[in-house]
Parts: structure tokens; sequence; C-alpha cells
């Protein structure tokens, strides 16, 4: 691969990387409550479904980086879904729809 399109390539990602940051930013920053769906476990074992402020998980999202991870396809950090499933009282949280 020539050092043209690897630079490109280096751009491309870095600009949707820019994009999704930009985006949680936006959540953050917005003025009304928007609320979510959060799956996950309760520390007593139990699934369950729970709505949650959509402006702080984009909090910890960008704390621990994830649309770095996102757009690489990579696995985030298991200490972010410790940290939300803390914040919201559960034992663990398995997706979030953000």
């Amino acid at each position: 691969m020539d050092q043209e399109k690897l630079m490109e390539a280096v751009k491309l990602v870095n600009s949707a990387i820019a994009e999704e940051e930009s985006r949680l930013r936006k959540i953050i920053k917005g003025n009304e409550d928007s609320h979510i769906m959060v799956d996950g476990e309760t520390e007593t074992g139990y699934y369950c479904q729970i709505q949650v402020d959509a402006k702080k998980v984009a909090e910890v999202y960008l704390r621990y980086d994830y649309p770095i991870y996102r757009i690489l396809g990579q696995e985030v950090s298991d200490n972010m879904w410790i940290e939300l499933a803390r914040l919201f009282g559960l034992g663990s949280v398995d997706s979030v729809d953000l």
C-alpha cells in the first residue's frame, strides 16, 4: 500500500471518529431530556430493560473513547460497561441503544 492511500484511509477513519464524537457532544448539549433503553441484569441476576438519560450515557462513552472503538470495530473497555452498570444501579449492562 502506498503512502498516499494510507494517508487517505487515516483521514477517513479520523473523520468518522470526529463525526461520532460530535454526535455524542450534541446529545450532551441538547436542551431536551432524552431517554434511551439499556439492557442489563440486576445484582440478583434478573434481566431488565430500563430507560436512562442519554446524556449520561454519552458522557461515559466519551470518557472511555467509545467513538474510536466503535469506528475501528473493536471491543470497548470492560470498565465502561461496569461504570454504566453502577451509574444505573445494575449488576451489568449488556447493550445500550444510543
